[in-house]
């Protein structure tokens, strides 16, 4: 959205991607004093996820990753989300020893 290119369900992915992220880590994944700032980090920051959190599982860090994949055609979808991460029935977040290794 920060590169005006047209919305779709994808940007949904992201959101939830940042959601998730804040949730557990405590705080956002990308900083930026302004748009321009936060597009650059964003475009030069995926490395940077989780490098200080050592605590979360390699599943969910996964999961977040593919969420918040730039681009947009690589970005985890909606049926891939349910099914190849299993949300709908054996849900990822459920107890501490998934989350948390």
């Amino acid at each position: 959205m920060l590169k005006r290119t047209k919305y779709n369900s994808k940007s949904d992915i992201w959101s939830l991607g940042v959601i998730f992220y804040e949730m557990i880590c405590g705080y956002l994944p990308y900083f930026g004093a302004n748009d321009g700032d936060l597009l650059k980090d964003i475009m030069t920051g995926g490395d940077k996820l989780f490098k200080t959190e050592k605590h979360v599982s390699e599943r969910i860090m996964k999961l977040i990753r593919r969420c918040l994949t730039v681009d947009v055609n690589e970005r985890i979808s909606w049926s891939q989300l349910f099914t190849e991460e299993k949300l709908s029935s054996s849900s990822v977040f459920r107890g501490d020893q998934i989350i948390y290794e």
